[in-house]
């Protein structure tokens, strides 16, 4: 489970936290108190409360039960994302301020992380043809020294979860697919075009103040990670010219941006 995952459950410690006055330890199925950098500094969280809020791998509460053969993820369709606030240190500030591009930018993340499953994949070439010659520079992490950079984006190098959630913070848009950055983008108070095919619902992890892409199909939200036609089909049926479409009207709407009047 990636860094998505531990942003909604900072969300739900900082709502327990809110109601009750207390902060939580969150700990797995095994009942041992989780660790995660997201939560570091956010007094929601702390491994010595005696108030334990079950929250990890096996035991996320937007999934129901996991499926075989596949295997599928059963959504529980009562669950809605709230992502939790990051609180970085000055030096984590000062670090993603060295990185932060000047003047207006926006991020681009068409990279499907870790375990993630494929089907959340819309394509590089897609990508590239939403941000070319886009009416402002558009920048990608390159968070292993490896990554492929698609050709219209300019390279943030930026290993570090926390400092590049300050660069985020400082973006006026984040477009990408569902998973990790679009997480990160709620968590900063960042605007966010996302591309959630026809994996996973919006209404479960997506945030309604986010463009969220989402292809309602007879199998949709499937949540398969093997090989999936529906899913492929859903990811097709997405326009970049429609994506682009709708970064640029995002734009014009946070306002203060020129180039686009």
């Amino acid at each position: 489970m990636g860094y998505g995952d531990e942003i909604m459950a900072l969300g739900r410690a900082e709502k327990i936290y809110r109601i009750i006055g207390t902060p939580v330890a969150i700990v797995g199925v095994s009942k041992k108190v989780r660790h995660h950098p997201v939560w570091q500094n956010n007094p929601a969280v702390d491994p010595n409360s005696k108030v334990h809020m079950v929250d990890g791998p096996s035991a996320r509460p937007y999934i129901i039960r996991w499926v075989h053969p596949g295997p599928t993820s059963l959504f529980n369709s009562k669950y809605h994302a709230v992502a939790g606030k990051m609180k970085l240190t000055a030096e984590e500030w000062k670090a993603a301020d060295a990185l932060t591009p000047p003047g207006p930018f926006v991020i681009v993340e068409p990279v499907v992380r870790g375990r993630s499953s494929k089907n959340k994949v819309w394509g590089s070439e897609k990508w590239e043809e939403v941000i070319r010659n886009f009416p402002v520079p558009v920048y990608q992490f390159d968070v292993d020294g490896h990554t492929d950079i698609i050709p219209s984006a300019k390279k943030i190098a930026s290993a570090d979860f926390r400092v590049s959630a300050g660069v985020v913070s400082h973006a006026d848009l984040i477009m990408t697919t569902d998973g990790g950055m679009h997480h990160l983008a709620a968590s900063m108070n960042t605007p966010a075009v996302v591309i959630f095919g026809g994996f996973a619902d919006p209404s479960i992890t997506g945030y309604p103040y986010q463009v969220n892409f989402y292809v309602d199909l007879d199998e949709s939200p499937c949540g398969r990670y093997g090989k999936c036609p529906h899913c492929e089909k859903a990811m097709n049926m997405i326009k970049a010219v429609d994506v682009r479409d709708a970064a640029i009207r995002v734009l014009k709407a946070e306002g203060g941006i020129g180039c686009l009047e």
